[in-house]
């Protein structure tokens, strides 16, 4: 594995810049969010929109003050940037920019924020406004007041609700799916076109049953790719059937379905593609695993970025933090790193995926 992933560091680059000579040494989290902080504030005046979006996804000491400050000039793009987020002044965020950034709002209500008590006097806000979003946002909610949000919707922006039901595998759910099909004749017609065909791949996302495979099989001619990242999660024989045709076509795809599994069909998926593919690495977040760190070890030339948000949870052991402080003392220009050690410093919640790279 090292001899493959060491081969692709000499035919590819890093990305980054090193720091000027005399610059401060940045090997630790505290260090690198001093760093990002700087960087953040010399494009603020230049590139406004560049610094809104390098904060996305985070939050905390030295992170809301600069987005409060964006969110006058660039509110659509620091909108997009309160994704999955649920800390207060993320919500107050959402509070200020519905106006001026109503659809960014309403998609950015998910994860950690999907179930949040603000969310759905946002949601209810936004339902006129922004109803393809706002029925994103219930994708996986079971409970009363989302189906209710779905029925209100389902006239005006049927195929993201249809999209909605993703990872529910109860009999509403599939009572619905049933509806959205009726609607349109029959399964094959309803999948003909490509827009159709995606949201009813997506509405199987992460569901193994028989009739799950049947929309998804039916889905799979108009929107290929869709039907592929529905794998989401599945260890059935059938999914690494799909996965193992479909790899050398679509491989970030297939590799981002099998975020999270521990199982030895994942393990030599990774470890085949790690060199060649950086979300073989994404695949690991989290995972405490001898594969999982070796891949992490081998890969931190090639993707040092990715590694260091591939250990979640991870980075507050020793372990992790090592790994993390040996990356920033290799690249301590690297943006994407500095935004990930840069999170762990200002505290952003280390449970999710949401802080891009």
């Amino acid at each position: 594995m090292k001899t493959a992933v060491a081969g692709a560091h000499a035919a590819r680059g890093n990305g980054v810049s090193p720091l000027a000579g005399g610059a401060p040494v940045i090997n630790n989290p505290d260090a690198a969010l001093a760093a990002f902080l700087r960087w953040v504030d010399d494009r603020t005046q230049r590139e406004p929109t560049l610094a809104a979006y390098v904060l996305a996804g985070l939050s905390g000491a030295g992170i809301d003050d600069r987005r409060q400050l964006l969110a006058a000039r660039v509110p659509r793009v620091i909108a997009r940037g309160l994704r999955g987020l649920s800390d207060g002044v993320s919500w107050q965020l959402r509070r200020t920019l519905v106006e001026t950034a109503p659809n960014e709002v309403a998609i950015s209500l998910t994860d950690q924020a999907a179930e949040a008590s603000p969310a759905w006097a946002l949601r209810e806000l936004l339902a006129e406004i922004a109803p393809a979003e706002v029925a994103a946002s219930l994708q996986g909610l079971d409970d009363e007041t989302a189906w209710a949000l779905r029925e209100l919707l389902y006239d005006r922006v049927p195929d993201a609700v249809m999209a909605s039901l993703a990872l529910l595998d109860g009999a509403r759910a599939w009572r619905w799916r049933e509806r959205w099909i009726r609607d349109r004749g029959t399964l094959e017609s309803a999948v003909a076109g490509y827009v159709t065909a995606r949201a009813a791949a997506r509405s199987v996302t992460g569901l193994d049953a028989d009739r799950a495979w049947a929309i998804r099989k039916a889905a799979r001619a108009a929107a290929p790719v869709p039907a592929i990242a529905s794998l989401l999660g599945l260890s059935s024989d059938r999914a690494w059937r799909w996965r193992e045709r479909m790899l050398g076509r679509a491989p970030k795809t297939v590799l981002s379905t099998i975020a999270g599994l521990d199982e030895g069909r994942a393990w030599a998926m990774r470890v085949a593609m790690a060199s060649n593919c950086r979300e073989a690495i994404d695949s690991l977040f989290g995972l405490d695993h001898p594969t999982a760190w070796e891949l992490r070890d081998t890969c931190l030339e090639l993707w040092p970025a990715c590694v260091a948000k591939s250990l979640g949870v991870l980075v507050c052991g020793a372990r992790g933090r090592e790994l993390l402080n040996r990356a920033l003392t290799l690249f301590p220009g690297n943006i994407s790193l500095l935004k990930q050690a840069a999170g762990v410093a200002a505290g952003t919640n280390l449970h999710s995926t949401v802080m891009a790279a």
